[in-house]
This record gives C-alpha cells, sequence and structure tokens, in this order.
C-alpha cells in the first residue's frame, strides 16, 4: 500500500522564513493532521474487507528533534 495525504491550515500571517523555520511545519501540523490519516486508512481496509491496518502512532516532537540534533552533528563532522 502507497499512501500520501495532504493537510490545509489557514493562517493568519504570510508563511515567511520563521514560520517555515518554526516547529508548526515540522511538528504541529503533523500531529494535528497524522491521527485522520491513521482513522482512515483503517477504515478503508476494514471496509473493504481486509482486516484493518492500524498505523503507529509517531511522536513528531521526538523525530524533528533527532532530526534537528543529527544535522548539527553533521555540520560538525563537516568541519
Amino acid at each position: 500500500m502507497e499512501l500520501q495525504y495532504f493537510a490545509e491550515f489557514d493562517l493568519d500571517s504570510p508563511i515567511d522564513q520563521e514560520f517555515m523555520d518554526s516547529s508548526f511545519p515540522h511538528v504541529n501540523a503533523p500531529a494535528i493532521a497524522y491521527p485522520y490519516l491513521r482513522s482512515t486508512v483503517s477504515t478503508v481496509c476494514l471496509n473493504s474487507g481486509y482486516n484493518p491496518v492500524i498505523l503507529p502512532t509517531i511522536n513528531f516532537q521526538a523525530m524533528y528533534k533527532r532530526s534537528i540534533e543529527e544535522q548539527e552533528d553533521e555540520k560538525l563532522e563537516s568541519r
């Protein structure tokens, strides 16, 4: 099974580099949208006559923190 999902958010201010560097697009937005994806996958599989596929929960905060730490480590190693 291959899956792509898209979530749209309305913002009060324009998207700038500060916003892109913030945690919202990397942590908050996926954390808001992912439970809906999990539910949809389970429901579609079950309604199609298959056993429900239960996607694992994801800690987006920890994943983002780990990604930042890896980027910092790579910068240090390249010096």
